[in-house]
């Protein structure tokens, strides 16, 4: 790993294990030593939902054009909490209406050719763009990795969040 991600895995790895919950997409995962003790939801992985995880006893396969998230969060075991969605695509989209703040790190020079966008229809709108659509205003820029200040893909983040209302800094999106 480029010395300077490290401290966003850290500080990423550190907020997962303060979420009740992770959402998945089908392409994404977040490993490391405490995976295992993790609950998880896998989006679009259910033919109905929620089913259990036939791999993972604190996981659940959840289609949510077959089930709500309560549902699901219901067959968790769970009674409150904080969800974090960790990607991709399409699980960010499906909560762009919920999100109390969704924090978005950028490195400015890396472009990915084939990738895929962070929310469907990106672009032509940008995320910044969609996620005001949303109700969410940006606060201001922090630096995630200072050390890292003359690269020229530093890792800059903002929290965009709904309202005026103050939130813990995290990567990715936080729902309560």
């Amino acid at each position: 790993m480029r010395s300077s991600l490290r401290p966003t895995s850290s500080y990423f790895r550190r907020k997962l294990d303060e979420a009740a919950v992770l959402v998945h997409g089908r392409n994404s995962g977040e490993g490391g030593p405490d995976a295992a003790l993790r609950r998880r939801l896998y989006s679009g992985a259910a033919r109905r939902g929620p089913e259990p995880d036939p791999h993972d006893s604190r996981a659940m396969l959840w289609n949510p054009a077959a089930a709500t998230l309560e549902q699901a969060w219901d067959a968790l075991g769970l009674s409150g909490g904080l969800l974090a969605v960790i990607g991709g695509t399409a699980p960010f989209g499906l909560f762009l209406d919920r999100y109390d703040a969704f924090h978005l790190s950028r490195a400015k020079h890396a472009r990915f050719p084939g990738g895929v966008p962070v929310f469907p229809g990106i672009p032509p709108p940008t995320p910044e763009d969609l996620l005001a659509q949303h109700g969410l205003k940006p606060d201001a820029v922090q630096d995630l990795d200072p050390s890292a200040g003359s690269l020229p893909d530093g890792l800059p983040a903002v929290i965009i969040h709904r309202g005026s209302r103050a939130v813990d800094i995290s990567i990715g999106p936080e729902i309560t």
